[in-house]
């Protein structure tokens, strides 16, 4: 296997999850970020959790709810711990810097909610540490009317529950024997035949033949939201948004109708892995409400601005899409302990998701990304030994040019030692003591020692292409795991576990969280590139205004009034999922009027076709009776555009400068 030349962060942790913030740390930096930002930001009350614990929603901006916001959301499933990191310091970047915020907001406001579980550290600082994703709750996974009987247990004393293997023949995973630590599922339609049983670390307290099957009591917050619930799911709960927490958070959105962005931390994805272009929908949006089916694919006019978006975030993290394997998969999702909860492939999260409620069922524009998965660090792996190999291309031409040089400059005097009958002797210094060395060799054929170790190369070459791409992509992030954090990895080691008497059983593996929470070193790194993305948001988001306008007089009391409206901004003032699901408004036009005068034919008031992006205008025209010459004011609406309004005289014609 090739060895990768990476140097590991100064900041080494005990194992994955520690040194992210716990709810005291949440709290008092949420507390120290609003009391240092000279009103910018405001921490609010979102709601109370199960345990009526308050949760928090950070105001940043006006909070004017006639200007458009966006919202970030992390933080709904507890093993997201970076997610809830990189909210903080967003929220702290905008405090410690109020011009550059109000610049960026520009009159708009962004609302974070850091986390719907800030007790989800807890999992990793007590002992033994675990993971945990659900909401606080004992759980009865047996149906045995007993709650929490069936925990993990710490078999061998190093306050770290990882996973147990069990031989088994025939069992669902394999090892190969150039990477033995490594399981992966057999794949038995190509007539392999698995080895091992793997559970997750513990006794079976009840005696019921299933392992630690209650770790995981309380709801899966990720998973409570309307688009694609599952029923009798799994920790999904009782129905849609049953959660005091979830609750909360779709409340806020339902009174907060100026959000027209939405981001969101967590393992649901459209932005390392953007939605196929193959894979969309077009459903009618003018027809009749009745008979319509659930879309659950993105509709095609919706589908070039993900894309695009997909292609800003990708480019601001320093990530390339054609490298694909981005996101949650692989590997990672391959290999599960039974009773485990499963960190869920993108489509697995959208099942009840947050950001996929908000895009199907809200029409706003969704966005959301793990911020790093261990694809994600194979890239930048990868990235960065081309980099290197590339220096020394660069390096070694340098030379090349420098050699001939020399090479040039020599000749002559190469040329008379020839003549005089002088060589360089075998024992000489030089390039020519070492060609003639290889050559000799060459000649000779290889030693003994030469021959063995290249015969070993090759059978190491042979073994390692023989593998399957995920236990090779696991090998390489093993071994870039091992350099950052030692512990986040064991080696298997034997066990006498009383529930296998006379088998072969091995305790090691991941701890808690290595394959889903970077180290806080590396997030680190990724912050600047998500800040800069979440802060483009702001530029990209619809910008309607009142591009021109004109009170033409008809005939004696009756005038034209053109009305020209254009969309400054990126994004269209209502994606067509918004019109789809009819929770959006459409931007409208409105038309105040002096006394005694009146629309001919209409109203003062009325709705505009969808206003695309970048530069795109519509014109209306209404026909008007004034009683004199007092003017009238236009006024454009827009849910997530925001307002403009202009006064206008008759016979008066005015065009934004």
């Amino acid at each position: 296997m090739t060895t990768l030349c990476v140097a590991a962060p100064q900041t080494a942790f005990a194992f994955p999850g520690e040194g992210y913030p716990d709810h005291r740390q949440i709290a008092s930096r949420l507390e120290a970020a609003a009391s240092s930002s000279k009103g910018i930001v405001r921490n609010l009350e979102l709601g109370r959790d199960s345990a009526q614990r308050p949760l928090t929603v950070v105001q940043i901006g006006s909070g004017d709810p006639a200007s458009p916001a966006v919202l970030l959301v992390a933080g709904l499933d507890g093993r997201h711990l970076h997610g809830i990191e990189l909210a903080l310091r967003h929220i702290e970047a905008f405090a410690a810097d109020q011009a550059h915020a109000r610049e960026v907001l520009n009159g708009g406001t962004l609302y974070v909610v850091p986390t719907l579980l800030p007790y989800a550290a807890q999992s990793v600082t007590q002992r033994p540490a675990h993971e945990r994703a659900t909401a606080a709750g004992a759980g009865d996974m047996d149906k045995d009317m007993e709650r929490n009987e069936d925990l993990g247990d710490d078999l061998d004393f190093d306050d770290v529950l990882r996973w147990v293997r069990v031989a088994e023949p025939g069992g669902p995973y394999r090892s190969e024997d150039a990477e033995p630590g490594i399981l992966h599922s057999a794949d038995r339609t190509s007539g392999e035949s698995g080895a091992w049983r793997l559970l997750t670390e513990g006794l079976d307290d009840d005696g019921d033949r299933r392992w630690n099957e209650e770790m995981d009591g309380g709801v899966l917050l990720a998973n409570n939201f309307p688009f694609r619930y599952e029923w009798f799911g799994r920790n999904t709960g009782v129905h849609q948004v049953c959660e005091p927490e979830t609750r909360a958070l779709m409340d806020f959105i339902v009174l907060h109708p100026e959000i027209g962005i939405v981001l969101t931390y967590g393992f649901e994805d459209n932005l390392l892995q953007p939605w196929p272009e193959q894979k969309s929908s077009d459903p009618s949006l003018t027809g009749p409400g009745w008979g319509r089916k659930p879309v659950e694919a993105p509709n095609k006019n919706d589908l070039p601005y993900f894309r695009e978006l997909s292609d800003r975030y990708l480019k601001a993290i320093g990530l390339d899409r054609a490298k694909g394997g981005l996101g949650v998969g692989g590997f990672v999702t391959d290999v599960r302990a039974e009773e485990e909860l499963p960190i869920p492939t993108s489509d697995d999260a959208a099942k009840g998701g947050f950001a996929a409620s908000a895009y199907y069922h809200r029409g706003l524009v969704s966005l959301a990304t793990p911020v790093w998965t261990p694809g994600v660090q194979l890239a930048r792996l990868e990235a960065a030994e081309a980099e290197e190999k590339k220096e020394e291309k660069k390096k070694a031409g340098e030379n090349d040019t420098k050699d001939d040089g020399d090479t040039k400059s020599n000749a002559k005097g190469d040329a008379k030692g020839d003549s005089d009958g002088t060589s360089d002797g075998p024992g000489d210094d030089g390039p020519d003591s070492m060609n003639a060395t290889g050559d000799q060799d060459a000649k000779d054929g290889p030693g003994p020692s030469d021959a063995d170790d290249e015969s070993g190369d090759a059978a190491a070459d042979s073994d390692e292409s023989e593998l399957p791409k995920s236990v090779k992509d696991e090998a390489r992030y093993l071994e870039w795991l091992r350099e950052v954090d030692p512990a986040a990895w064991k080696e298997w080691e034997s066990f006498d576990h009383p529930d296998f008497p006379g088998r072969k059983v091995e305790i090691g593996g991941y701890a808690p969280l290595a394959r889903i929470v970077p180290p806080m070193s590396v997030l680190a790194e990724t912050f600047p590139g998500h800040q800069a993305f979440l802060e483009g948001l702001f530029a990209a988001r619809p910008h309607v205004v009142l591009e021109s306008l004109s009170l033409t007089e008809k005939e004696l009391g009756v005038y034209t009034l053109e009305i020209e409206t254009q969309n400054a901004g990126y994004l269209p003032d209502v994606f067509a999922q918004g019109v789809f699901s009819r929770i959006v408004r459409p931007t409208r036009y409105e038309i105040t009027l002096p006394a005694g005068a009146e629309v001919i034919g209409g109203t003062t008031r009325g709705p505009l076709e969808r206003v695309g992006g970048e530069g795109t205008t519509l014109r209306t025209t209404r026909l008007l009776r004034l009683p004199g010459k007092e003017g009238v004011e236009v006024t454009v609406v827009s849910q997530h555009g925001g307002t403009d309004s202009h006064r206008i005289a008759p016979g008066e014609s005015w065009r934004r400068s």
